[in-house]
């Protein structure tokens, strides 16, 4: 989010309490400072709606009391907030003929990679970037939910959902991915989770051979650096200590997060690091903050890398087609464009590795002619590889929200305007304070009756930063495209209160989608199918996850010092059923759906013999030379995770691959995570002469 996104954003959460707005200055406003939502635009239909949904917000926003005198202040501390610089980062706008490697994608896989192989100086490294870069404002963790709506995302939408969806905006749920450097790392919810161990020995015996749990438990330990601070616990021998990527525990709890991990005591549920020995745990979270700060790729890793005279970074970089040559099927370079508008033709000398990410990896396949020769007919591409799995697979993690009402200054609510101030004072001064934290203070797993394993299938997230006034009702309504009714019959009717809200989804999904071509336009956007609850035991594991997840909210303890109580029944469609009911939860999963933001698979990896694997398990795309894939497109399932912690090991992973070396098989506990970190020559694989320690 830009100064001017920023500013505006502002002016359309201050200035309706002045009643001096109307709501067709408001949509412009979103106009001018959101290029993706051009309400104008659109249908007639849609104009309206927003229209009516603002004319609603700004009725409920005229009853509060005018404390405009005291916003002066606030904007100041946003805007310096916002402006600061993030972190240090050197680009280039010209690009050489030539490099060794050139990546597609500077996500949370593509900016490990690229940092990994420029560490080797005879390496030439590219870099090329779709989005921008961060600002202050996407390094503040607190602010993360507006992120979803800025220009550091692709503001993709799945196709029309028949069987879910119900209370989303033309049933079409928001599937936003990154578009920036760090990719997903600079937006998400800084959730760090490592997966379960049978996770990836599931991946090994589906044929990704090298990726077990004692594979890839090393390069967790490679790139973790975690702290001790706060009141997040970490078992020992289970963490790295000495990797780039800061991982925090929670600081300081809120009243909200201390009587909801008291009341998950108090029911008996298992507590401890769910990074740990044992995954069926809550705890105050992991988190990838570092010092206040959002920790992603770009800083973790490119921001001390990037000043390499080997490496070359270029952002707003849109790469239209891999090429290759279609005799000997072997890529060569790329063609991108610059700004809109400068066109560059670069070769690879060695490979081109693809980091766009699950939905535009395969996007980017098809458009070169690799992918099911069908869909390639259909949109007159030529065949240059039959890759009948390329966009199939896909892998999400359905959720939902359960939202309540709390006590009167149990939690942090903008229209205290002089305590948001105070916390803007606090984290613009030195980076501490409520602004330093995501907004949520638990996470957690727990098995369903129906796991099919010993892997818990439900997770979540207690979100104990409840802004008020327009969060529920405006944010919530922007970033998950509820629809006017939603909004206005169950958010609005619970404006200017304090509350939780506890995410609950399903981390066991059995359902799965695809991802297909538009058309062959480079800035279309894919066609995205998820599926959800295609099997309908999926949505029978997220019924069980609401009805855990209401427990705790409503659990004595919690009661008794917060005054949690439930939104009442008036959700569009489910007020027939009891408030707490199967039935309930049922209708409203399937009203209230919303992505995990958790996409995995589509370009999987297998053995051999899977004619729906589409590399091996060197990340080498079948059929073409120089070519892989290295992003979270290329896992099998979908992990028991939020996604950034795989595909940061992923990227770890996946560059040692291509330096010829892997990092010696490991399981927890040990005693000293750096010195037990041995690397093998993959060349000499047999000689164990050949370990090394690792530098």
């Amino acid at each position: 989010m830009n100064l001017k996104q920023l500013f505006i954003f502002t002016m359309i959460l201050i200035f309706p309490h002045t009643n001096a707005w109307s709501s067709d200055s408001i949509i412009s406003l979103i106009e001018q400072g959101f290029p993706g939502q051009n309400l104008t635009s659109r249908s007639s239909d849609e104009y309206k709606r927003v229209q009516s949904q603002l004319r609603v917000i700004m009725k409920e926003v005229s009853k509060v009391p005018d404390w405009l005198p005291r916003v002066y202040d606030l904007i100041i501390q946003l805007i310096s907030i916002s402006t600061s610089d993030p972190y240090r980062l050197v680009t280039t706008n010209k690009p050489y003929a030539e490099y060794d490697y050139i990546i597609v994608g500077a996500g949370t896989a593509g900016s490990v990679v690229a940092a990994r192989l420029s560490e080797i100086p005879e390496n030439r490294v590219l870099l090329l970037e779709a989005g921008g870069e961060e600002s202050g404002f996407s390094m503040t963790p607190t602010l993360h939910p507006l992120l979803l709506k800025s220009d550091l995302v692709y503001p993709y939408k799945a196709v029309a959902d028949k069987k879910s969806a119900r209370g989303i905006t033309n049933n079409m749920v928001a599937t936003p991915v990154g578009r920036a450097i760090g990719g997903g790392s600079a937006h998400n919810a800084m959730v760090y989770f490592r997966g379960n161990p049978l996770d990836y020995n599931r991946w090994a015996q589906l044929g990704a051979d090298g990726w077990s749990w004692a594979d890839v438990f090393p390069y967790f330990l490679k790139l973790e650096r975690i702290t001790r601070k706060g009141s997040s616990p970490f078992d020992e021998g289970y963490h790295g200590t000495d990797g780039p990527m800061s991982i925090e525990g929670t600081i300081e709890p809120s009243l909200i997060g201390r009587a909801v991990m008291e009341g998950i005591r108090d029911l008996g549920l298992p507590i401890g690091d769910a990074n740990g020995k044992n995954q069926t745990r809550l705890m105050f979270a992991h988190r990838t903050i570092e010092n206040g700060q959002r920790s992603s790729t770009g800083r973790a890793y490119l921001s001390s890398a990037s000043g390499r005279p080997n490496l070359d970074i270029i952002t707003r970089a849109h790469v239209h087609r891999i090429l290759i040559d279609k005799a000997k099927k072997r890529a060569y370079g790329v063609l991108f464009v610059r700004d809109g508008r400068e066109v560059f033709t670069i070769r690879a000398k060695k490979e081109v590795i693809l980091s766009a990410g699950t939905y535009n990896s395969p996007k980017l396949l098809m458009l070169s002619g690799i992918g099911p020769k069908e869909e390639l007919n259909r949109h007159k591409i030529p065949v240059i590889v039959d890759l009948p799995g390329v966009g199939q697979n896909l892998h999400d993690h359905p959720a939902t929200l359960l939202f309540y009402e709390c006590n009167w200054n149990t939690s942090y609510v903008y229209i205290r305007t002089d305590q948001i101030t105070r916390i803007a004072e606090q984290y613009a001064a030195d980076s501490s304070g409520v602004f330093a934290g995501p907004g949520y203070d638990i996470r957690g797993f727990y098995r369903s009756k129906y796991a099919l394993d010993e892997r818990p299938d439900m997770n979540f997230g207690v979100f104990t930063i409840f802004s008020g006034s327009y969060f529920p009702n405006f944010i919530n309504s922007y970033v998950y495209d509820f629809k006017q009714e939603v909004t206005e019959r169950y958010l609005l009717p619970h404006s200017y209160r304090d509350g939780l809200m506890i995410l609950v989804g399903n981390y066991r999904p059995l359902s799965t989608g695809y991802v297909r071509l538009a058309s062959t336009d480079p800035d279309a956007h894919p066609i995205i199918n998820h599926r959800y609850f295609d099997k309908e035991q999926d949505l029978k594991v997220l019924i069980e996850a609401a009805k855990l997840g209401a427990k705790m909210a409503e659990s004595e303890i919690v009661r008794k010092k917060t005054g949690a109580k439930p939104f009442l029944n008036t959700i569009p469609g489910c007020e027939k059923y009891p408030l707490g009911s199967d039935d309930y939860f049922r209708c409203l999963i399937l009203t209230l759906t919303i992505s995990g933001y958790h996409p995995t698979g589509s370009c999987k990896m297998g053995a051999k013999d899977d004619l729906n694997a589409v590399v091996d398990p060197e990340l080498r795309v079948r059929g073409v030379q120089n070519l892989r894939v290295i992003d979270a497109s290329i896992m099998p399932e979908s992990p028991t995770a939020n996604t950034n912690g795989p595909s940061l090991m992923i990227g770890e992973r996946g560059a040692d691959i291509v330096k010829g070396r892997k990092l010696a098989p490991l399981l927890p506990p040990v005693k000293n995570p750096k010195m037990v970190l041995k690397y093998i020559d993959l060349s000499v694989l047999a000689n164990v002469s050949q370990i090394e320690s690792i530098s």
